[in-house]
């Protein structure tokens, strides 16, 4: 048995409860976890309201995506694996979903980071949702040919991660903030355009940053 954190319905409290160690299928891996975060997109999918296909089958453990050690394979999966620290995203689309706020998870080896000797485990946990998320936005606003990104929550991890990702792209990022904290940690990294909306006239600072960036 291990200990895990489930939802018996989506916008209902977590709750800690035992459950068999799950078994990983053909071309899986049993993850001993190490670590999850807790981001944003865990939260919507809690609340139901994230991705356009939710699991429907309860109890659900939610966790996206985590570190841990390889501590068993599933048919298929490579011997390689066995016994080494990874990084991992999971598919919430996925019907049978399980997530990672558990003590083991069944993870696809194909969606599995090795991790380095001596890698953080607990930075590698938050390796791959708010980054790619980060350089989701960058891939856009190019594709787009689009000078600049308008970021709210714009102190959050990812919104750091665009302002150093704006920067080595010549893209200009528009940070939004909502108070004189968030402005001091965003420059702190040097970021570029800081707006507070809740001092002054908001709307009329975003349209000059807007049409500063425009004539750039």
């Amino acid at each position: 048995m291990m200990r895990a954190l489930t939802i018996a319905k989506y916008a209902k409290p977590l709750a800690l409860k035992d459950m068999p160690i799950p078994k990983p299928a053909a071309d899986q891996v049993l993850v001993k976890m190490k670590a999850s975060p807790i981001n944003p997109s865990d939260l919507g999918f809690t609340h139901g309201v994230y991705g356009a296909k939710r699991p429907t089958t309860f109890p659900i453990v939610p966790g996206l995506e985590g570190t841990g050690t390889v501590h068993e394979l599933g048919s298929g999966a490579p011997r390689e694996l066995l016994g080494k620290n990874v990084s991992f995203f999971l598919d919430s689309h996925n019907p049978k979903f399980h997530g990672c706020w558990c003590e083991y998870a069944p993870v696809n080896a194909k969606d599995l980071i090795v991790l380095r000797p001596g890698t953080d485990y607990k930075h590698a946990a938050c390796a791959i949702v708010n980054p790619y998320t980060a350089l989701s936005f960058i891939r856009i606003a190019k594709e787009a040919k689009s000078r600049a990104i308008i970021h709210t929550a714009a102190a959050s991890a990812v919104g750091r991660m665009l302002v150093h990702l704006g920067q080595a792209h010549s893209i200009e990022i528009l940070n939004i903030v909502r108070n004189k904290h968030e402005e001091d940690v965003l420059k702190e990294i040097k970021a570029k355009h800081i707006l507070n909306f809740t001092e002054g006239d908001f709307d009329k600072q975003l349209k000059e940053k807007i049409e500063v960036v425009s004539t750039q």
